[in-house]
């Protein structure tokens, strides 16, 4: 019998089994069915297993009860709470199936995060994979399980070189402004403390309005502009500020200024006529064409030169805390020529004057600088506007008035130029010696382009030569002091000669100037005379 037994358990085992399961999955009671399973004890009366059935084993998927064997439930997770890690922040982790079961985290990326006393840390910028398990019980299942939450920077952070950087703070410090004018336009201007362009809107439009980098007077009443900088990939929005300012009729102003109470005043008729006059005199002498008069910027230039003579200083970037300081102004000294001079007495200072200074440029506050005569002589240029203020000097008893005056020269200059092409040169050709000063710097600008105004940088005076000769004797004059950079039209050679004599002729031959690469060469005379 032991021998059968075997051959049963080599030969027949799986038989066997199928039919003890099937018995069990029928029922626990008698062995009628199942043939050769229910003699195998080898003899006696009855059935040894009845009262003591066999033991039923069920799969690992199930559970026995009441003896059957039943299905295991399947868990699900629930929501993951977190769509986006922040680098550097942690996170308590606490996470059920659908069966109620707490689940057990792993960091399968533990350089992008790790997991630790139930606590989830986003360590570096990129894609944190979880191993997600739960054991199961008796009669659960259990959970094996992965998901992947992206580590990414704050909202106030940016990415450099994978490691997350807080974005720089912004502020926007409120333009100061005093007043503005009817019928008048301002350039204006702001910057956060980060360098960045403030947007500018106008509140009020029924008074005032903004566009474009010009603020213009509408009506008389109150202007109200908001001031915004919304950031950028490193730099956080500023805070908006606003400020608010009177708006005047400019026909209810008086004409005088009164600095107590920082107001410019208003040009005279006879100062405007006289300034466009002049200016155009010293223009045509350089074959340029004339320009018209720019109402409008007036009262800018006027609060321009508003600051520099309450203040007595000549300067483009004047200091907030001077007095009678404005945005207005400021940004007015920014794009002007100026000029700044102390009287003994209260005699105004002819724009006639302040044009002859600025052609010879020889009273520059800046040694060997000409910037005010190229302004002047810049082909592109077609308008401007002239301000002048006379007010109490408080530095030098010597000098009681202070007169300052100021005249619109930089704009988009987006429009072309009629002027010919060529040399824009100082003196040229029969040239009266009242805008001429001994020892004034000479200088040369090559127009190039007349549709495109910086399209005439592209000229390089790196290797270019200058040649003065003096025709009735063809003596060759001594040149000195050449220097050479971009301002005006936008360029220029500038040298002296120390020998210039009035009501002599001199031919100047300007060699070797790169023109887009190419050599050019150009040829003028000119004639300092007095008569």
């Amino acid at each position: 019998m032991r021998q059968l037994i075997m051959m049963i358990s080599r030969s027949f085992m799986p038989s066997v089994l199928m039919m003890a399961i099937s018995t069990v999955m029928v029922g626990c009671g008698g062995g009628g069915s199942g043939g050769d399973s229910s003699s195998s004890n080898g003899g006696g009366t009855g059935n040894p297993d009845n009262g003591n059935p066999k033991p039923v084993t069920c799969a690992e998927s199930q559970y026995l009860e009441e003896g059957v064997c039943k299905n295991k439930a399947v868990q699900n997770i629930q929501a993951f709470p977190l769509s986006n890690l922040i680098q550097g922040h942690s996170y308590p982790l606490s996470l059920q199936t659908d069966q109620g079961l707490a689940v057990t985290f792993s960091s399968n990326t533990p350089n992008i995060c790790s997991v630790s006393d139930g606590e989830l840390k986003a360590l570096n910028v990129g894609q944190c994979t979880l191993a997600l398990t739960q054991l199961g019980t008796e009669k659960v299942l259990p959970l094996n399980s992965s998901m992947t939450v992206n580590v990414t920077c704050a909202a106030e952070q940016y990415l450099e070189n994978n490691v997350c950087v807080n974005k720089l703070k912004q502020t926007i410090t409120p333009l100061k402004i005093k007043y503005i004018l009817t019928e008048s336009i301002y350039s204006l201007e702001a910057e956060s403390s980060a360098k960045l362009p403030v947007t500018i809107s106008s509140l009020s439009t029924v008074t005032c309005t903004y566009s474009n980098g010009e603020l213009k007077g509408i009506s008389a009443g109150v202007c109200t502009l908001k001031f915004t900088q919304e950031g950028d990939a490193k730099t956080l929005a500023a805070e908006s500020q606003s400020i608010s300012f009177d708006v005047f009729k400019a026909s209810s102003m008086s004409d005088a200024p009164d600095i107590n109470n920082c107001y410019a005043g208003k040009l005279s008729a006879k100062f405007r006529t006289e300034f466009l006059n002049e200016l155009n005199t010293v223009r045509a002498l350089h074959g340029l064409p004339s320009i018209t008069y720019d109402y409008a910027r007036e009262d800018e230039m006027m609060q321009t030169a508003l600051i520099l003579a309450t203040n007595n200083i000549l300067t483009h970037y004047p200091e907030v805390n001077t007095n009678c300081y404005s945005d207005i102004g400021a940004v007015g000294a920014r794009t002007s020529s100026l000029e700044m001079g102390v009287r003994q007495n209260k005699n105004d200072y002819s724009p006639a004057e302040s044009i002859t200074n600025m052609v010879h440029d020889k009273l520059n506050l800046f040694a060997g600088d000409v910037g005010h005569r190229l302004w002047m002589l810049n082909p592109f240029l077609q308008k401007s506007a002239y301000g002048s203020v006379n007010a109490p000097s408080f530095k030098d008893s010597r000098f009681p008035y202070v007169i300052g005056t100021s005249y619109k020269v930089v704009y988009p200059f987006d429009n072309p130029t009629t002027a010919p092409l060529g040399v824009v040169a100082y003196p040229y050709h029969n040239y009266p010696a009242k805008y001429y000063m001994a020892g004034s710097i000479l200088s040369i600008s090559v127009l190039t382009d007349q549709k495109n105004f910086f399209a005439n940088r592209n000229v390089d005076y790196a290797k270019a030569t200058v040649v003065v000769t003096e025709r009735s004797s063809g003596a060759k004059q001594k040149i000195s002091n050449i220097r050479y950079e971009n301002i005006g039209v936008p360029n220029h050679i500038q040298f002296n000669f120390d020998d210039l004599k009035k009501n002599v002729i001199y031919d100047v031959k300007l060699s070797n100037v790169l023109v887009n690469g190419q050599p050019k060469e150009y040829s003028y005379w000119f004639n300092v005379n007095d008569r």
